[in-house]
């Protein structure tokens, strides 16, 4: 069996290196680190068969994507945060008829929000259509409204 110049592996280390600029994704870099050790080791043993020297720079990325990426990686890193611009405040019930189904909203702010509870009508009958209510919070795009 032939093997891979040393110097093939190292440039190809070196591609997927830089090619994680491209990617950004953490994984790419690490095996490239591979190759380039396994282009190092097969300088210092130049008869290693391209099957073990390939096999080299696989086990090598594997284990250090695997402790690597938790340092450079947060844990947090796919969560989207909760951004919470609008606290609430004093708003306009609105209330109207569409095919049949009742719809409601509250206007707030210069904004009309979907109500998140709409059972609060049949909790307090005195909410009617242009009634003041008060935005508790935004949960979805939704606003939890309460009597004033």
């Amino acid at each position: 069996m032939t093997s891979v110049d040393w110097w093939i592996l190292v440039v190809f280390g070196v591609i997927l290196v830089t090619s994680e600029l491209l990617v950004t994704a953490f994984v790419l870099m690490w095996f490239g680190f591979g190759f380039v050790l396994s282009g190092v080791i097969s300088y210092f043993s130049p008869s290693l068969n391209w099957g073990i020297q390939v096999l080299i720079a696989a086990i090598i990325g594997g284990i250090s994507l695997y402790f690597g990426r938790r340092y450079c990686v947060p844990n947090d890193n796919e969560v989207n945060p909760q951004i919470y611009t609008f606290e609430g405040g004093l708003g306009e019930l609105v209330i109207r008829e569409d095919n049949g189904h009742t719809l409601v909203s509250v206007r707030c702010r210069g904004t009309y929000w979907s109500v998140a509870n709409p059972q609060i009508l049949h909790e307090h009958p005195e909410l009617v259509h242009g009634s003041g209510v008060s935005v508790e919070k935004i949960i979805d795009n939704k606003a939890v409204i309460k009597p004033l």
